[in-house]
């Protein structure tokens, strides 16, 4: 595959359980972890995630349309999305592994103003693994 490429809303740093989040977001999470809890390489989490993943699937590679799947959940949500946005950290995370070329993302005046009324930031992790060496351009 050329690509994988998600992106998910997720909340952080929150003390109780993430039961507490599901039902004040009434989401259920496509995964979760707790500060301390073990992580794949036997070490602590230093923080508490709760994550919602973008329903499209991995091969969807255009990111501005993962995002506009997640705002189409949230904004249905909009008054629990800002209770959690003033109470805990959260955002959208997009990510996106590449071994061709890069797609790059385009999001237009309306995605943006969607994501800055739910007070939401964006991060962007994009690998490239294409072959081209520096001599290549």
């Amino acid at each position: 595959m050329p690509f994988d490429t998600y992106a998910y809303f997720f909340v952080s740093n929150f003390a109780g359980s993430a039961q507490e989040i599901s039902d004040l977001l009434q989401l259920e999470p496509s995964c979760t972890w707790l500060k301390g809890e073990l992580n794949s390489r036997g070490r602590p989490q230093a923080f508490s995630r709760w994550e919602f993943h973008s329903p499209l699937p991995r091969t969807e590679v255009h990111q501005d349309r993962h995002l506009q799947a997640l705002l189409d959940v949230l904004e249905l949500r909009r008054d629990r999305i800002l209770e959690a946005v003033a109470s805990f950290d959260c955002g959208l995370q997009c990510v996106g592994y590449y071994t061709d070329e890069n797609p790059g993302f385009h999001m237009d005046a309306k995605l943006i103003s969607s994501l800055a009324a739910l007070g939401l930031s964006v991060d962007f992790d994009l690998y490239c693994y294409c072959g081209h060496d520096a001599s290549d351009a």
